[in-house]
Order: C-alpha cells, then sequence, then structure tokens
C-alpha cells in the first residue's frame, strides 16, 4: 500500500526569519563586515561605550538591553566607512 502522506516540497532559500543565514549572506556580499569580530573593533567598542556613558549620543537612552532589543548596545560610525580600513 502506498504512503499517504508525501515527502514534503524542499523550501528554496533561507527561512524568514533566519538571522544566522542573512549575516552569512551579509558577510559574502559586504567581506569587511568580519572586521567587527576582531580584537582591535571589540576594544574599540568598550571605549566607546565606556566613554558615553553606556547612553546613546543620538538618543539619550540608557544602553541597558541585548540585541535585537531597540535598547541594546549597537555601536556605529558617525560616518560610514563603506569597507575603507582607515575610518574603520
Amino acid at each position: 500500500m502506498p504512503p499517504r502522506l508525501a515527502a514534503p516540497a524542499p523550501r528554496i532559500g533561507q527561512a524568514q526569519g533566519d538571522a544566522r543565514l542573512q549575516d552569512r549572506e551579509r558577510e559574502r556580499v559586504k567581506p569587511w563586515r568580519a572586521w567587527y569580530r576582531t580584537a582591535r573593533w571589540r576594544k574599540l567598542r568598550r571605549k566607546i561605550l565606556a566613554r558615553a556613558g553606556h547612553v546613546c549620543e543620538q538618543t539619550g537612552v540608557p544602553l541597558l538591553g541585548r540585541a535585537p532589543a531597540p535598547d541594546s548596545a549597537v555601536i556605529d560610525h558617525i560616518r560610514p566607512h563603506r569597507g575603507d580600513p582607515a575610518p574603520f
């Protein structure tokens, strides 16, 4: 007797909301994103957070949450570097 249920159709592309796959795709397109995992960036990030008192310089909101919360400590460049190592 043949099975009643067929195997599910294969999914094409990534599942919606899959953050890891989205990050990998971003790094494939923009390889300089790997710079954010360097010790140099982590040290600079801690220094900037301490200088700002863990408060967003743009909005004044205390940075207490973890990503992806709106009050997570996200450090951004004032001027975008666009892959140029000098301003990074």
